[in-house]
């Protein structure tokens, strides 16, 4: 756009150098330069608005960063897709594959505003954890062969925590389709969630890291005993999941 002033500030200087000449001897050398004055200035003008067209138009077609809004928007809209395939009302592999590649473009936009500071980097990794574990549960209960290997105690204890959320989900889901969804219903969902987010993400780490059998020995003895806290991330996670489970499609 400084281009476009610096070209119409030189045309009006060249114009303004033309009505500068000196033309004591004939009327019609004044009359000339009014004429290129008036040319030159219709020229710059046109140029002008050319240019600033042209910009707009660059503008127009520079796709727009997704806005804080809008990306727990998608999220909101992934979340309550994932409902059909867990329930077993639509048997669709290749549309649940299809919704797997949008979680993971709505995940880098969620790191990207953690990074930025509009969500917290805590809350954002506790939610992508309850859209992962959520996603490859259904897909492995719902559309992978069964496996051959036998299933460890924390696996186990994550199987029934991933079930344990998924009834929270259909619980919530039903209640608010009836219309008669009380707010006692609502914070113990939250709480359940938090919890269940908490262990989940706990067992995760084990898992990612280089732990021994005792550590997730432990670790399903606290699930077991129904030691495991929720954490202010996943507190305030569980508070956005409920949103994206009650509010109908296409809120956040």
């Amino acid at each position: 756009m400084g281009s476009v002033w610096l070209i119409l500030a030189a045309a009006v200087l060249a114009a303004l150098a033309l009505l500068a000449i000196h033309t004591p001897r004939r009327r019609e050398y004044v009359e000339l330069a009014r004429r290129r004055l008036l040319v030159g200035a219709v020229l710059c003008a046109a140029s002008f608005v050319g240019a600033c067209r042209w910009i707009g138009a660059g503008q127009a077609l520079t796709p727009q960063k997704p806005t804080k809004l809008s990306v727990l928007a998608g999220l909101g809209e992934i979340w309550r897709a994932m409902r059909p395939h867990a329930t077993g009302a639509v048997r669709d592999a290749e549309g649940y594959e299809a919704l797997g590649k949008q979680m993971e473009t709505a995940i880098e936009d969620l790191k990207t505003h953690s990074d930025t500071g509009e969500i917290k980097p805590a809350t954002a990794a506790a939610l992508e954890a309850a859209f992962r574990d959520r996603y490859f549960h259904i897909r492995r209960s719902k559309y992978s062969m069964a496996s051959c290997y036998e299933m460890t105690m924390l696996g186990g204890s994550l199987q029934a925590s991933r079930a344990a959320m998924e009834e929270q989900a259909n619980v919530l889901n039903d209640l608010a389709k009836r219309g008669k969804l009380p707010s006692s219903a609502t914070e113990k969902a939250r709480a359940v969630l938090a919890k269940e987010l908490a262990f989940q993400m706990q067992a995760n780490e084990l898992w990612s890291g280089d732990s021994d059998w005792k550590a997730q020995d432990e670790l399903h003895k606290r699930y077991e005993r129904g030691a495991i806290e929720a954490t202010d991330a996943t507190t305030e996670a569980a508070k956005t999941l409920v949103d994206f489970t009650t509010k109908p499609t296409g809120s956040a």
